[in-house]
């Protein structure tokens, strides 16, 4: 029995080694000329490749389909992951549950793989583009100069993100010409474009420990993290997390809390503390006890508020706007990026016609999705390569 996996990246990687593992004589297609071009980039380089959770904590942080799931990530946990790549000798640590190869390469993660496909017997076809595939007695994958037959048929393509790693969408060519729907794709874990002119005074900044707040037609949402403002958007994992959580809503409000530890009575409370014990000290100077220069300085510029300003000459309408700018901080939004910067595409085949307990269709015998190529997405922090691990795994 032959199967022919077509991606060579982590989850065809593993269903490769999930169905030689059973005995089959398994072909991984690659239209580039090496594999795991996109692992490579993960975790800038050091490969964060799961997140170390209990199985109903990860759920939480899957955006689409998470009950879908849960059969793939019971069998194949964040935990047995560690456990898989430990057997194949690959050391790690965790960082705030998110785990790393203890050499900080991601290349070790792509070697580990790719050695046990070699051990397995697995074979490997490079510079291999796709054309179409279809059904006679057996699968027909048509590629440029020929054409290969197989008893089973994995598609692991990913998305359309990242195109300079070889993301093309021809995964959903394949999943529509067997008659699968694919959910609208979209840009995921991406940054987030605003028609703010302050963005150039801040790019390059970064501030810690932010809340992020959103408003659509659907609902009000937070989130904490790490903002990184650049010339014209705004980065981070926090914004990532909710250009995912957003990108198929209206967004009506973007806004930013500065001082989410604090209630915007109790800092109206430490602000007159504050001015009233520096009574002759510049305003810019005094906001600096709060937030960092740059932003107290881009506030009071956006109020039209004199930087140089005494402590005692603040009124109390200034003072009330600087706090509703400190815990409302407004952003216009323009737009999501697009897919060819996102980290993830978000829509896919449609899960409906999947097994969830072998990824294989229900629609065509024989044919299995996994991975990216799914209408599944999660969070920044090792929780996509854990489910591109986790759908190829339980293959069968």
């Amino acid at each position: 029995m032959k199967v022919i996996v077509i991606g060579a990246g982590p989850s065809g990687l593993m269903s490769a080694i999930s169905f030689a593992s059973q005995g089959y004589e398994v072909l991984v297609l690659e239209q580039n000329k090496s594999a795991g071009h996109k692992l490579l980039l993960t975790g800038h380089g050091k490969c964060n490749f799961t997140h170390l959770t209990s199985v109903d904590e990860f759920l939480k942080c899957v955006v689409r389909n998470n009950a879908f799931l849960k059969t793939a990530l019971y069998t194949f946990s964040s935990q047995k992951c560690v456990e898989f790549f430990q057997d194949l000798g690959v050391d790690s640590y965790v960082v705030e549950e998110r785990v790393y190869p203890k050499s900080n390469k991601a290349k070790d993660i792509l070697n580990a793989l790719l050695n046990k496909c070699e051990e397995l017997g697995v074979k490997f076809l490079y510079n291999a583009k796709v054309i179409k595939c279809f059904n006679e007695e057996r699968f027909v994958v048509s590629l440029e100069h020929n054409e290969l037959e197989c008893d089973k048929l994995v598609v692991a393509t990913g998305g359309k993100s990242y195109p300079q790693t070889g993301s093309n969408g021809i995964g959903y060519k394949i999943a529509t010409e067997f008659g699968h729907t694919i959910v609208p794709i979209r840009s995921a874990l991406c940054d987030i474009y605003l028609k703010d002119d302050f963005l150039k005074k801040l790019d390059g900044f970064t501030f810690e420990g932010a809340t992020l707040i959103s408003k659509t037609n659907n609902a009000k949402r937070k989130l904490i993290g790490t903002v990184i403002f650049k010339d014209n958007r705004i980065s981070g994992n926090v914004v990532r997390n909710m250009s995912s959580l957003i990108n198929r809503e209206e967004v009506k409000e973007l806004e930013l809390d500065f001082k989410n530890n604090v209630s915007e009575e109790e800092l109206d409370h430490l602000l007159v503390q504050k001015f009233s014990a520096n009574p002759n000290r510049e305003i810019s100077r005094t906001l600096t006890a709060f937030v960092p220069f740059i932003i107290s300085d881009t506030i009071l510029s956006i109020l039209k508020i004199n930087k140089d300003l005494l402590c005692n000459a603040i009124t109390k309408e200034m003072r009330k706007e600087m706090i509703r700018y400190l815990k409302h901080f407004p952003l216009h939004f323009l737009k999501f990026a697009p897919l060819e910067e996102a980290i993830v595409t978000s829509g896919g085949v449609d899960v409906k016609d999947i097994n969830p307990k072998n990824m294989e269709s229900k629609l065509v015998k024989d044919l299995y999705f996994v991975g990216e190529v799914l209408d599944v997405d999660a969070f920044a922090g090792g929780y996509s390569l854990q489910i591109a691990f986790a759908t190829s795994y339980i293959v069968k």
